[in-house]
């Protein structure tokens, strides 16, 4: 979250400075204010912005149902509605690095045609039409205010950073999968496996077909890290734990720092290496380093559990292992997938279990 409002008051200040600038085009008089409305334009910008989010989300909800998908979930920073039972659940998970998302399952290829497009230009789309309808309101009804413009103005601006291919934005995945079949198949695949496993269906139950493991794992694949990451999930819901070290010690050592799923990795990396009793002093390093300190701070099951083994095994303080294990257990129920619930109530049993079978006096 707090990545999250340095970004919004970055925004706050770009949107100051063009919306200002564009409503005194049309009316020099807005120049002329108090600092009383100068504050009222910083909270209309970080309004505006947090409105945008709504809008670009609900813009991906509403293009992916005009193209067949199937509603999964829908998440404004830290708060997620999920579809469960056929019920609308509202739960509260923090998700480091993104303010919001829309998860839909995608229709059944029909003769190797694939919707994706809408879907994924769905929420800049959206972000530019209202900005369009606000602005071409302002303009035909000759009503200006810096306030409105600094609506457009982040708007336009969010649709821009968002649909310009960076990072793994929704343009760049958008021009990745354009004409790529493969990389259409690995989106279609996993956007289907998040709708089967937050309805219940375990890792090790998904039809490895559905979910391959890449013949040859490109690193900087979101798609291929992610599916690596699907079956190291598999491996330990099947308690094999030499195969899951295996996998995560392959992708530790190859992916770059920089990648969007390096912190995931770093930490299941040392989950294992605590498991096994291995490398104890590059744990200790790798817990000491800023991003995997940030992240962890973040209280989250996965976040509790690798705590968890830490106090465990490096700081040999079982009471407070036990602790972190029972708070996580505690908040399993924020997920909002089923099989996460399963997967993380399972594994985090499995560890009590052993500590406890240690040292049963600790409890």
């Amino acid at each position: 979250m707090k990545k999250g409002i340095i970004v919004i008051i970055i925004y706050a200040i770009i949107g100051f400075g063009i919306g200002i600038g564009g409503a005194a085009l049309f009316d020099n008089s807005l120049m002329d204010i108090s600092f009383t409305t100068l504050f009222l334009i910083i909270g209309v910008i970080i309004l505006s912005y947090i409105l945008h989010i709504i809008i670009h989300e609900f813009g991906h909800f509403i293009f992916g149902k005009m193209t067949g998908f199937t509603f999964i979930s829908f998440r404004i920073f830290s708060i997620v509605w999920v579809k469960m039972d056929k019920k609308l659940v509202v739960k509260k998970i923090h998700v480091p690095g993104t303010l919001g998302q829309c998860l839909m399952m995608p229709p059944v290829d029909y003769q190797g045609i694939r919707p994706f497009k809408c879907y994924l230009l769905g929420g800049g789309l959206l972000n530019l039409i209202i900005s369009g309808i606000a602005f071409s309101i302002s303009f035909l009804s000759n009503f200006h205010s810096v306030y409105l413009y600094c609506f457009i103005v982040i708007g336009v601006f969010l649709a821009t950073v968002n649909l310009i291919p960076m990072s793994i934005n929704d343009g760049m995945l958008l021009k990745k999968a354009w004409n790529n079949q493969t990389i259409q198949t690995q989106l279609y695949s996993q956007l289907t496996f998040h709708a089967l496993t937050t309805t219940g269906t375990r890792y090790h139950e998904i039809d490895e077909e559905l979910i391959k493991i890449p013949e040859q794992l490109d690193y900087q694949n979101i798609w291929d890290i992610g599916a690596m990451l699907i079956h190291y999930n598999r491996a330990i819901e099947t308690n094999d734990f030499n195969r899951a070290k295996e996998m995560i010690d392959n992708l530790y050592k190859n992916i770059d720092r920089h990648n969007f799923f390096y912190i995931e990795i770093a930490k299941e990396w040392a989950f294992c290496q605590m498991y096994f009793n291995l490398q104890q002093e590059h744990v200790i390093t790798l817990f000491n380093a800023r991003k995997l300190k940030t992240n962890l701070a973040y209280p989250m099951t996965n976040n509790l559990r690798v705590q968890a083994m830490y106090e465990w095994k490096i700081n040999h303080n079982q009471l407070k292992a036990t602790k972190l294990f029972e708070k996580g257990l505690s908040l399993t129920n924020n997920l909002p997938n089923k099989a996460d619930i399963l997967f993380e109530t399972e594994l985090i049993t499995h560890c009590l279990d052993i500590m406890q079978s240690e040292n049963p006096h600790v409890s």
